[in-house]
This record gives structure tokens, sequence and C-alpha cells, in this order.
């Protein structure tokens, strides 16, 4: 594969290895596997994700492992979890002569979120659909490796909410 070009193959092996990233992260993120959202879907470097449109607080810009314990604390008071994504639309070059590799690529997908806690005045669940923007890197790993790419970027984009705001209190943090 020459550097200067895109090829079908990579096209299809970047398309399939970047949706399975969006998809890890959110499964990684409902079976509790820190690890593997900071090995395998979160930028090393920086990433920034920004759920303020959800439930206010700041904008996280740090380390990838900074990202998975801030969203392992807080999950420790929920009861439960689980996060639907679907239609992910990923915006990569067609291949072709003179088309280089991208190194950084926007995506999009639908999701729905549910989140559950027990003990809290009102209905112990709230429950968002919206769209998540995200855009992603590609790291050092190249073709037959491991999957190389991972999130840099986070933006949720809510369309709907339901139930109580009070399940996720204090989970997140709040500018000061």
């Amino acid at each position: 594969m020459s550097s200067d070009s895109y090829t079908i193959l990579q096209f299809l092996l970047d398309r399939a290895n970047i949706q399975d990233t969006i998809t890890s992260m959110t499964a990684f993120l409902d079976r509790r596997n820190w690890d593997g959202l900071t090995e395998h879907v979160l930028s090393k470097h920086e990433v920034t994700i920004d759920f303020t449109q959800l439930y206010g607080g700041e904008i996280y810009k740090g380390p990838g492992a900074g990202q998975s314990e801030a969203w392992r604390v807080a999950t420790e008071s929920l009861t439960s979890w689980q996060h639907v994504t679907t239609g992910v639309l990923v915006d990569l070059p067609q291949p072709g002569e003179g088309v280089g590799v991208p190194h950084k690529v926007k995506a999009s997908a639908n999701s729905t979120v549910t989140l559950q806690r027990d003990g809290t005045m009102g209905d112990n669940m709230i429950q968002h659909g919206g769209i998540y923007t995200l855009e992603l890197t590609r790291g050092s790993a190249g073709l037959g490796s491991a999957n190389p790419w991972r999130v840099s970027y986070l933006h949720a984009t809510p369309l709907w909410t339901k139930g109580n705001m009070e399940v996720v209190a204090n989970a997140f943090p709040k500018s000061t």
C-alpha cells in the first residue's frame, strides 16, 4: 500500500475500525471496562468530552485515562445504566489515486441512554436520546494491526429527555 494513495481495502478497514471504536466506547462503559476505554477507545494524549448540554458542568480536556476515571466515578452512585448507539456515520474520503490516508475523521451516531439510581426522590430513572458528534484520530497501528482509531472528541447533543435529573445529581463536575 502506497502512503500516497488511499486504497479501497484501507477505506473499508478504517470504516469498520471507526465503527468498532464508537461501539466499543458505549459497550465498555456499560460493562465497566475502564481499562478497555483507556487502552482501546479514548485518545491517550488528549480527549475533549462535552456533555454540558445534558448535565451542565464543564467540558473535559485531558488524557483518555482521566476521562475513563471520571466516568467510573460518575457511575459509582448509579444502580445501572445502558447506552444504545446506532446509525453510526463516518466521514471518510473516498479511496483513489491522489487521496491520502486520513489521520483524523469526523463521525456521528444516534444514542439512547438510560440511567437508574435507586433511592432517589421520585422516579429512579432518566433517559436521554440524542446525537453524538465525534472526532477520531489514527494512532500508530498499521494495516493488519490492532484498531488504530481513538476518540479524541465527543459532544452529546440531547434531542429529548424523560425522567428525573436527580438520578445524575452531583455525578458531573460543576464550574466554579
